[in-house]
C-alpha cells in the first residue's frame, strides 16, 4: 500500500484544450471543461496507475475525442492519438470520460481534450 502511495505521487498528469469545430456547435469555455475534467483526476490517474502495475513503465500522449451534448453528458467518447498504445488504460479512460457531466448547453460542444502520463 505505502509502495502504491509513493507511485501515485510521482505521476505527471497534465492537460491543455482544444476544440474541434462542429456544426452547429454550441460554446463552451475551455475553463468550464478543464474544471469538470480536473474534479476526475483522481479517476484518471488511477487508470494510469493500474497501467504501470501490470505493463510497466509507460509514458505518452493521449488524445480524447467526445460530444458534450446539450442535457450535458457525453458521447462518441474515443481516443483520436494514443502513444500509449494499451487496450485496458483506453478503456478505462474511455469510462471515466463517458461519465463525465457538464452543464446544459443550447447545442453540442465536440471537445478534443489532450493529456500527458508519465512518471517522474
Amino acid at each position: 500500500m505505502r509502495a502504491l502511495a509513493v507511485l501515485l505521487a510521482l505521476i505527471v498528469f497534465t492537460a491543455t484544450t482544444a476544440w474541434s469545430p462542429a456544426s452547429r456547435a454550441a460554446s463552451i469555455d475551455r475553463s468550464a471543461v478543464r474544471k469538470v475534467i480536473a474534479k476526475e483526476k483522481k479517476k484518471l490517474i488511477r487508470c494510469y496507475s493500474k497501467l504501470l502495475t501490470y505493463a510497466g513503465p509507460r509514458e505518452g500522449r493521449v488524445v480524447m475525442g467526445f460530444v458534450i451534448q446539450k442535457n450535458g453528458s457525453t458521447r462518441s467518447v474515443r481516443l483520436i492519438e494514443d502513444e500509449i498504445r494499451d487496450e485496458k488504460f483506453a478503456k478505462c479512460l474511455g469510462t471515466v470520460f463517458e461519465g463525465l457531466r457538464f452543464g446544459k448547453l443550447p447545442g453540442e460542444a465536440r471537445i478534443s481534450y489532450p493529456m500527458v502520463f508519465k512518471t517522474k
